[in-house]
């Protein structure tokens, strides 16, 4: 009991150690913005924008109302690293040994890419947890085949959807039940209804029925639209980082595939009897592959989203250890590189170095603080500048990513329409995203507002104009 604790420690230890930096990634900014908007009265969906699950902003909020600062916000996924890295020693533990369940939770512990997640604002980490409690009372329903357990899976299961939406884990527990036909027919199959009733469930709970073709439109079909077939691009790209970062892990799953397939046509018992011996490790290959085959689809890939790979990745991966326990040894090197040789490596992610373009955001932020006041609306295109100043934005500007203009969600007309509306005091095209909004700033920034050139070279846009702000 001693080890896991000790893992256990050592996780929390370098997750704190990094959560006052200043800020991780781009989302961080808008569901800072999102959270502080829905706090002052504007509703999500009818007002703010949010194109994630509301339960996500709706439990964030609840860590801003103790201390409004991004560091309380991190908190929440710090701690669902936390519960993902204890269930995962849990449940390999009990599938397949000690060894292995320590391998993989010292692999999630120190791995630079979930460990950056583990402490960005951002949501992946909170989903890839409320995933994992999932499966883990599925398997436990496998075991005790209680109803509880497979209401408790449904359930956890319909709050990871509505934290974001991602099918990722639908074929699994398919999967799970369409195994069990073999040995228990087809009355375990019922259960299967479950996930969908709790599922919509929680969709009436935290999703207005006035809000739902808003809900459609920005956190769904946007999402559909940006598909295609990227088989090769995992030679370009952010596909090419994870092979990078993660080519140990890779071999590894791919040993391990090979076993596992090896192991069910030499074995001499009986397929549901196999089964049972290997069904975590099933699942894992699984929940794998249709990670893999999303990545290959999915044209809005991040390297926050590396998580979704790499928890799958490590429950199939500690299946080489109890089937070959001599690769125990490769396993500790293979975490040593993942800590400390990767290309997110911990050395590098506890101490980094600031950059300039922080420097600029944090001369932008001075600026704003000075010649806006805390009641006036900015608007920006990184909000982490609105956190660093102290500003809020119109609800509906929450987020003005790439992905948000070129999805046509934010237009060039709503844009200005928005200003004519909250008359900004001023408006920040600090990391260049505005620019992919047609005609911007001519056509947008009409002569209500004047440049304003910063010593570090940014330029931003000061309201003149005697409108109402």
């Amino acid at each position: 009991m001693v080890l896991p604790l000790l893992i256990l420690f050592v996780a929390v230890a370098v997750r704190l150690i990094s959560l006052t930096y200043p800020f991780g990634d781009y989302d961080e900014g808008v569901y800072l913005a999102t959270v502080r908007s829905v706090l002052h009265g504007f509703p999500l969906l009818s007002q703010t924008y949010i194109s994630q699950g509301t339960l996500f902003i709706y439990i964030s909020e609840l860590f801003y109302r103790v201390s409004a600062t991004i560091q309380s916000v991190r908190l929440f996924p710090v701690i669902c690293s936390l519960v993902a890295i204890a269930l995962v020693y849990i449940l390999i533990n009990r599938y397949y040994n000690r060894t292995a369940a320590t391998f993989a939770a010292l692999y999630l512990a120190f791995d630079g890419s979930f460990l950056t997640v583990s402490r960005t604002f951002q949501v992946d980490l909170p989903w890839t947890a409320f995933s994992v409690v999932s499966l883990y009372f599925l398997l436990r329903f496998h075991r005790t085949n209680r109803q509880i357990d497979v209401l408790l899976s449904a359930v956890f299961f319909g709050l990871s959807i509505f934290l974001k939406v991602n099918p990722l884990l639908v074929p699994v527990i398919i999967t799970y039940f369409l195994l069990l036909i073999p040995s228990r027919g087809v009355r375990p199959l019922y259960n299967l209804l479950w996930y969908p009733l709790i599922s919509l469930a929680v969709l009436f709970l935290v999703v207005p029925i006035p809000d739902l073709p808003a809900f459609y439109t920005n956190v769904i079909s946007v999402r559909a639209t940006h598909t295609g077939l990227h088989w090769l691009s995992w030679l370009t790209g952010t596909r090419r980082l994870l092979v990078s970062k993660e080519a140990p892990l890779i071999g590894l799953d791919m040993y391990a595939t090979v076993c596992l397939i090896f192991s069910a046509w030499r074995s001499r018992c009986r397929f549901h009897k196999w089964l049972e011996q290997n069904l975590l490790a099933v699942l894992a290959l699984i929940w794998l592959l249709i990670t893999a085959i999303a990545f290959s689809l999915y044209t809005l890939l991040f390297p926050h989203h590396f998580v979704f790979f790499i928890l799958p990745a490590v429950l199939l991966a500690a299946t080489v250890i109890r089937l070959k326990p001599v690769w125990a040894g490769i396993a500790l090197g293979l975490i040593f590189y993942a800590a400390f040789l990767g290309g997110n490596s911990l050395t590098r992610t506890l101490h980094p170095v600031e950059s300039g373009y922080y420097r600029t955001l944090s001369a932008t932020a001075a600026y704003l603080d000075i010649h806006t006041t805390a009641a006036q609306y900015v608007v920006a295109d990184d909000q982490i500048v609105l956190y660093l100043a102290n500003r809020d934005t119109p609800p509906n500007l929450v987020d003005t990513s790439y992905v948000t203009i070129s999805s046509d969600l934010l237009t060039p007309s709503e844009f200005s329409r928005t200003l004519a509306q909250y008359r900004p005091a001023a408006v920040v095209p600090v990391s260049g995203r505005f620019a992919s909004l047609a005609g911007f700033p001519p056509l947008i920034l009409t002569t209500d507002y004047r440049p304003v050139k910063l010593t570090d070279g940014a330029t931003i846009y000061i309201y003149t104009g005697h409108g109402k702000q």
